[in-house]
C-alpha cells in the first residue's frame, strides 16, 4: 500500500513541474518511402485550389501560408490523385499536414503520434512515394 501511495504522489508531483500553455513539441509526419505503390506527380492548378480551399474551410485561415504542394498518384498518369501538403499559420512551420484525396479533406492528428492514428496512417500512405 505504500509503495502504491509513494508511486502515486511521485507522479503527482511530475504533473505538477510541467508548466502550463506550453505546447507539445510538433510531431512531423514521417514522408517519402512509406508506399512504394504510388509515385509523386505535378498536380493541376485546378486540384491544388481545390485543396487550399478544402484546407481554408476547415481551418480558419487568417494568416495561412501554404508551402508548395505535391501530387502523389498510383501511377504516373495521376490516376488517384492525392495532393498533400504543409501549410503554416505565423510562425508555426510546417504545422499543418494535411491532403486533399477524392472530394475529402485530411489532416495530420497531431494529438497521435504518427501511426497511432487511422487518419495519419492514410495520410503517410497516400503522401509518400517511391
Amino acid at each position: 500500500m505504500k509503495i502504491l501511495m509513494a508511486g502515486c504522489a511521485a507522479l503527482l508531483m511530475l504533473a505538477g513541474c510541467a508548466s502550463p500553455g506550453t505546447a507539445p513539441a510538433l510531431q512531423v509526419p514521417v514522408t517519402g518511402k512509406i508506399n512504394p505503390t504510388r509515385v509523386q506527380v505535378t498536380p493541376p492548378k485546378a486540384a491544388i485550389q481545390a485543396a487550399k480551399a478544402s484546407l481554408l474551410t476547415a481551418i480558419d485561415a487568417q494568416g495561412v501560408e501554404f508551402d508548395t504542394l505535391f501530387g502523389t498518384a498510383a501511377n504516373a498518369a495521376g490516376d488517384d490523385l492525392a495532393v498533400c501538403g504543409f501549410a503554416r499559420r505565423d510562425e508555426q512551420q510546417g504545422a499543418l499536414y494535411f491532403a486533399h484525396y477524392n472530394g475529402e479533406l485530411l489532416l495530420w492528428d497531431e494529438a497521435a503520434p504518427h501511426g497511432t492514428s487511422t487518419e495519419n496512417q492514410f495520410l503517410a500512405m497516400i503522401c509518400s512515394y517511391r
